[in-house]
């Protein structure tokens, strides 16, 4: 499995609908990966918990972070 990784992205607010029909916003931290190009997407519905969790991973991994997203 290739662990090369050289960004973090931080995207969103995105809305989708719940069972019941309530729309709710979630933003995306994406890990980009180097040579593959698969990214992993971590869908959170928390701004402040997926602005940490972009931050987080940015400083275990030692990855730049590119912040496209916006608090609702």
């Amino acid at each position: 499995m290739n662990t090369a990784a050289n960004t973090v992205v931080f995207k969103g607010p995105f809305a989708k609908k719940n069972r019941k029909g309530k729309e709710f916003s979630f933003w995306n931290v994406i890990i980009t990966r180097g040579r593959t190009g698969e990214p992993m997407i971590y869908e959170v519905h928390d701004f402040n918990k997926a602005f940490r969790l972009t931050q987080n991973i940015s400083h275990d991994r030692n990855l730049v972070i590119f912040n496209e997203a916006k608090e609702v």
